[in-house]
């Protein structure tokens, strides 16, 4: 539940990534991507931030988008903290 600007289901994002990925492997590419983003715009600290910027970029390589998605896999892994 989204009340005043904060989100009081912790689960949300994994049901927005669930939401994405069966859209991907249905074949609607669109919609999968409105599920990912929404994940990247409205849940900038979750966990699955990156799972959601990787299934984003395979969902634009779908889309015959493959420049803007290798160069947001750059932008992520300049970004990326190895431990």
């Amino acid at each position: 539940m989204y009340i005043n600007g904060k989100e009081y289901n912790p689960q949300i994002d994994e049901a927005y990534i669930l939401l994405g990925k069966a859209r991907y492997y249905d074949g609607r590419f669109i919609p999968a991507l409105d599920a990912f983003n929404f994940i990247l715009y409205r849940y900038p600290t979750s966990n699955n931030i990156n799972v959601a910027k990787v299934l984003k970029a395979k969902t634009n390589i779908r889309l015959k988008h493959e420049e803007y998605a290798i160069e947001r896999h750059k932008k992520m892994f300049e970004k990326a903290e190895v431990n």
